[in-house]
């Protein structure tokens, strides 16, 4: 099954493309943004760091989908939802700063737990959110999700614990 293309009003949701690396590294290449993901997204972000990432997940088996967030025909974000198991998910998504503050994520969001909803074993999907990132818990909210929890020290970022809250929605 292909990756669809999810047209929206503010947004298209579409599979990655070699192409997007650099406007991937445009807007991923930026302190704020890093610092509310896990380590596993490097800090500088370069071309080469873009380029990888986006093999990997051409290359990925469909328990994992990315779409790149595209804004006048450029790559300037991500979401990704990962199968847990065969009735659960968890979606995890970054924007360039560039466009924060608009609801571009919170429409992504939804546009995102109605596609994956449309397979009908999927009956949850949950979000980890660090707890010292507003903007992403503002999303999260608007997108209908609920708060289940906080997990302590669960993220490290730039050698820092942090603390996350574990939010899910459930058909």
């Amino acid at each position: 099954m292909k990756i669809p293309v999810i047209k929206l009003k503010r947004a298209l949701l579409r599979p990655l493309k070699l192409t997007d690396a650099e406007s991937i590294t445009r807007n991923a290449n930026n302190k704020n943004i890093a610092w509310n993901l896990t380590d596993r997204f490097p800090y500088p972000y370069k071309i080469a760091d873009a380029k990888k990432w986006i093999k990997k997940n051409l290359s990925k088996k469909m328990d994992e989908r990315t779409f790149a967030v595209v804004i006048d025909d450029l790559a300037v974000g991500a979401i990704s939802i990962t199968r847990n198991n065969e009735h659960s998910g968890v979606i995890g998504y970054w924007l360039g700063e560039k466009y924060w503050g608009r609801g571009i994520m919170t429409e992504v969001v939804r546009a995102i737990v109605q596609h994956a909803f449309k397979d009908k074993k999927i009956i949850r999907i949950s979000a980890n959110i660090h707890t010292d990132n507003p903007g992403s818990k503002r999303v999260i909210e608007r997108a209908g999700f609920k708060r289940e929890g906080v997990l302590k020290k669960h993220a490290k970022r730039f050698g820092k614990y942090k603390d996350v809250y574990v939010y899910a929605k459930v058909r």
